[in-house]
């Protein structure tokens, strides 16, 4: 009898434990607290300076076919454009940031604040940004301030098929690049004020000049770069060889490196050296800026400090602070 109380009474501990740990798995975390907010979305093309680029859906709210209306009955999906500001910012300008969970913790689903059946889409092969059933995970960057990235897969962003807010611009996906064009501002609602994520504890306890003064507080690195419209891949290491004011001077020490050759196929390099002088202005480096212009390799330190990515049309460069 002792036994099979026993054995009950474990049977109901592991099923419990089971539901708890299920239900922290299935979890779905909001990393930067978007809540149940309902957000106007405008290109930073015009964010601050007008009420131009807001995203919108053609037509009329639950009028015209396609816009918010039964998802049973759509003759024709609508691509997501951009208007000038409505007056009582109608429910196809509304959208609100659901975060996702398992495969897809970290990212989120866009959809229409007031009519959840709805949402963004990116539609696989096509480019095209659609009002559908909104079941699209969109990983989201914060650029700082109340500037972001939507990420629709690794190395590709949403934004404007051209770069103006023109009425009627549509949203598309792109390579990643340097550009307001492919940058967004979320205005909630409810404040009417652009939202800007509220600090994690343990950014809040990092000395503020640790991440800018990446390259003062650090001295050698794990470095590697990658090509996005030519196949480039390098490794090796970095280490400062001088700062002035703010300014730092760092030779780069390529260990193995391989690329697409003169006549096609993947040629592999030997070791090799350059020098590199990234300037910081404000919270953003950029590397050779005095011989690459507007297309100099930008970013941010990121949050643990630890790392530096740069990135332009061309590719991206990281330097791994070596412990």
């Amino acid at each position: 009898m002792i036994a099979k109380v026993f054995r009950r009474l474990s049977i109901s501990v592991l099923t419990l434990l089971f539901f708890i740990t299920a239900g922290k798995a299935l979890h779905a975390e909001d990393q930067y607290g978007f809540g149940d907010r309902a957000f106007l979305v405008q290109s930073a093309l015009e964010a601050g300076r007008s009420a131009k680029g807001f995203w919108d859906v053609p037509g009329k709210p639950r009028k015209t076919n396609g816009n918010l209306t039964d998802l049973r009955k759509v003759k024709k999906w609508l691509q997501i454009q951009v208007w000038d500001r409505e007056k009582g910012d109608p429910d196809d300008r509304l959208f609100s940031f659901i975060p996702g969970n398992g495969n897809n913790a970290g990212k989120y689903q866009i959809k229409f604040a007031r009519e959840r059946d709805f949402g963004v889409e990116y539609v696989t092969g096509t480019g095209t940004i659609e009002v559908r059933s909104g079941s699209s995970y969109f990983e989201f960057k914060h650029l700082g301030g109340d500037k972001w990235k939507i990420y629709v897969k690794p190395g590709y962003v949403l934004c404007l098929e051209k770069n103006t807010v023109k009425n009627g611009t549509k949203l598309t996906l792109k390579r990643d690049h340097i550009g307001n064009d492919a940058v967004w501002v979320f205005y909630d609602l409810a404040t009417l004020r652009s939202y800007i994520p509220p600090r994690k504890a343990e950014e809040v306890k990092k000395p503020v000049s640790s991440i800018p003064e990446f390259f003062i507080n650090n001295k050698e690195f794990e470095y590697s770069s990658q090509g996005n419209m030519v196949y480039y891949k390098a490794k090796g290491t970095a280490k400062v060889k001088k700062i002035e004011k703010n300014i730092a001077y760092v030779t780069v020490n390529i260990s193995e490196s391989e690329g697409e050759g003169e006549g096609g196929g993947i040629v592999k390099k030997g070791a090799s050296t350059f020098e590199a002088k990234l300037t910081r202005k404000g919270d953003m480096y950029y590397m050779n800026e005095d011989t690459n212009g507007d297309m100099a390799p930008s970013g941010k330190v990121d949050a643990s400090g630890q790392m530096l990515d740069l990135y332009n049309d061309g590719g991206s460069s990281k330097f791994k602070v070596i412990k």
